[in-house]
């Protein structure tokens, strides 16, 4: 079973996030709306996949989580962000990338292929 962990800044999204992957038989590792925090977690546990908002509570943003995540390991990373995909120029890891609102079923193609 694939293993997610969700890194938003909006607690609704989140936990709307998590019931829609857990419907589908992924297994949501954990929730957070700190990068420090989250990074944590994400390099003790290694999630499969990591859903990751740009904007974040705390002192890094979602880029450089992705960024730091990426020097130790390699998950499926997907970007769900308000934000125009040139801000994503900085990333170093292969993701992918969808815009807010996002389609459930377009999230799920990418999170189940």
């Amino acid at each position: 079973m694939k293993t997610v962990f969700i890194l938003e800044d909006e607690v609704i999204i989140s936990l709307f996030l998590k019931k829609l992957i857990e419907r589908k038989g992924l297994n949501v590792l954990g929730t957070s709306t700190n990068g420090i925090q989250a990074l944590e977690i994400i390099l003790k546990d290694k999630p499969d996949i990591v859903i990751i908002d740009v904007s974040l509570k705390g002192s890094i943003n979602g880029i450089e989580v992705a960024n730091r995540i990426s020097e130790i390991y390699y998950p499926k990373i997907v970007f769900i962000t308000g934000l125009d995909e040139h801000a994503l120029q900085s990333v170093k890891a292969d993701y992918s990338y969808l815009r807010k609102p996002f389609d459930n079923k377009e999230l799920l193609n990418i999170l189940l292929s």
